[in-house]
């Protein structure tokens, strides 16, 4: 008979080389997939990531430091992050979504290390049930293969929340300052999620010490051995946080973003209330996951695993909290919050198999079984599924895109504004500037790629976030882009003033995707119409 050692390693490579195989099917993907273009959401993030890139390519302090503070709709940290990446790897889109894939396999190692180091029940099979909970989830795989957020700040907040734990078991200042500093971290990628694994630490911490204070304990001695350890963490959590807000001027812009989101639906309405359990029951791992979870947790919080099972209540209560008075109800706003409901499964798991073996075992192989079972359905399905979830699955414009990169001279070119006119359902602005950028870039003229300024008829007219412009100001914004523009490319349109534009090249590509019709796409690109040499737009050419 194996010895547990043994049969702990041979779980392990069980357990990472399903890690593997998911992590390869999934670049796989990415790479058979490239020629999809990005979609809005996509794109800004990728090109948050691009501008930092071509900055920090060029030396250019100066520009790292404005692309860093500017007006954003998110902190600057994936950005930072990714154009690391993308100056370590290669700038263009199969690059850009394989950053994601490489914060799913960090994940997956990372629950496979809490998986070894929180549970220690008879079972040795409960420490992998987050691993392939992981596996099993397609919401995860599908992030994974494209350029979000997602993954960073699943892996930070998960990583802050193990942190914590081992902070709290051991009253360890080093690792309440680990902890802090990671959940400044997860801040710094996204606004909200930060706020929350910061605000959970600190509830949970406060709910373990009233727990834990003995009866005839003085109030004030008591609460300074407990915050003792915590304060230089908390401390140096809120300087960074602070800095940021209201040093760096940042507060107006942080609220600004929170204010913004269009609602879809009013707070208490049916529809809203219920958005996000149904998104979970509506799939058989998540809802293996809110079951189990919720099953678990009234026992744990009478356990061993009461701190831990506190942490990751009041987190989940925290994000259903956040997600729900956001009334723009989407499935990935409750994607951080998922790997919480695995661990509390995971613990429960382990809980069941130290008081009753026999049913600690049944649960944990039917637990198992379905989890790999999950694995095995997304490993087939992935291939077919992931068109859908990139949203832009109009090959016609991905080629139109290519086109304008092909046939627009971007190199050594002054800073250069593109408009783009015609079928507005189609276009993405960003989407096609991370083209061009990504293009210069590899080409060696980061400062272009930096500068490089595209918007679309829909930005020209109502912004972003959508504003309610009157008609003459949508009117005197589309104006003013189209008089900013040295090139213009239109689709299946044309100029209103041709005479202003010059006609450079043209072509036809049939559109072909699953969100549209097919549809004849005819592309011009134009310049503008100059014979002043010191004009900017004289500079501007096509490659043929």
């Amino acid at each position: 008979m194996l010895s547990d050692r043994r049969l702990t390693a041979l779980q392990a490579i069980l357990a990472f080389v399903l890690l593997a195989a998911a992590c390869l099917r999934i670049g796989s993907v990415v790479g058979q997939l490239d020629h999809l273009q990005m979609d809005m959401d996509e794109a800004t993030h990728a090109m948050h990531g691009l501008e930092l890139a071509a900055a920090f390519s060029a030396g250019d302090s100066d520009r790292v430091r404005e692309e860093i503070l500017r007006p954003h709709w998110y902190p600057p940290g994936y950005g930072l992050g990714l154009a690391a990446w993308l100056n370590g790897t290669t700038a263009d889109l199969r690059w850009a979504r394989l950053y994601s894939l490489f914060h799913y396999g960090l994940f997956g190692l990372l629950l496979g290390l809490i998986g070894l180091a929180g549970t220690n029940g008879r079972l040795l099979a409960v420490r992998w049930i987050p691993l392939l909970f992981l596996l099993a989830d397609i919401e995860h795989w599908a992030y994974s293969a494209m350029t979000m957020l997602e993954l960073p700040v699943v892996f930070v907040s998960v990583a802050g929340l193990f942190a914590f734990s081992a902070a709290e078991e051991r009253r360890s200042a080093k690792l309440y300052l680990l902890a802090f500093l990671l959940g400044t971290v997860c801040f710094f990628l996204k606004y909200s999620s930060g706020a929350i694994l910061l605000t959970a630490m600190g509830l949970s911490h406060i709910v373990g010490m009233m727990k834990a204070r003995p009866k005839d304990a003085p109030w004030l001695g008591f609460l300074l051995n407990e915050l003792r350890p915590v304060v230089p963490g908390l401390l140096a959590a809120l300087v960074a946080l602070a800095t940021w807000l209201f040093a760096l001027g940042q507060f107006r812009w942080f609220w600004t973003y929170a204010q913004a989101q269009p609602s879809e639906t009013s707070l208490l309405s049916w529809d809203n209330l219920s958005f996000y359990p149904r998104f979970l029951l509506a799939d058989p791992v998540r809802g293996l996951a809110l079951i189990g979870g919720l099953a678990a947790l009234p026992f744990l919080l009478r356990s061993r695993h009461a701190k831990k099972a506190i942490l990751l209540g009041v987190y989940l209560l925290l994000g259903l909290i956040m997600t729900t008075i956001t009334t723009q109800n989407s499935d990935r706003f409750l994607v951080p919050f998922l790997p919480a409901l695995w661990l509390l499964v995971a613990l429960g798991l382990d809980l069941l198999s130290e008081r009753r073996a026999a049913w600690g075992k049944v649960a944990t192989g039917v637990v198992s079984v379905a989890l790999i079972l999950g694995f095995g359905w997304n490993y087939v399905r992935f291939g077919t599924q992931m068109p859908f979830w990139y949203e832009n699955t109009n090959d016609g414009v991905a080629r139109v895109y290519q086109y304008v990169a092909d046939n627009l001279d971007v190199v050594d070119q002054p800073p250069t504004d593109v408009a783009l006119l015609g079928r507005t359902d189609q276009w993405n602005a960003r989407g096609l500037a991370f083209v061009l950028k990504s293009a210069a870039l590899r080409q060696g003229d980061a400062v272009y790629a930096s500068r490089l300024q595209v918007q679309d008829e829909r930005d020209m007219e109502r912004g972003w976030p959508r504003m309610r412009y009157s008609k003459s100001e949508r009117e005197a914004r589309r104006k003013a882009g189209m008089d900013e523009a040295q090139l213009l490319v239109t689709l299946n349109a044309h100029p209103d003033d041709p005479t202003r534009w010059s006609l450079g090249a043209t072509a036809t590509f049939l559109c072909q995707g699953t969100k549209y019709p097919d549809t004849q796409l005819e592309v011009r690109l134009y310049r503008r119409a100059s014979s002043s040499s010191s004009s900017p737009s004289s500079s501007s050419s096509f490659s043929r």
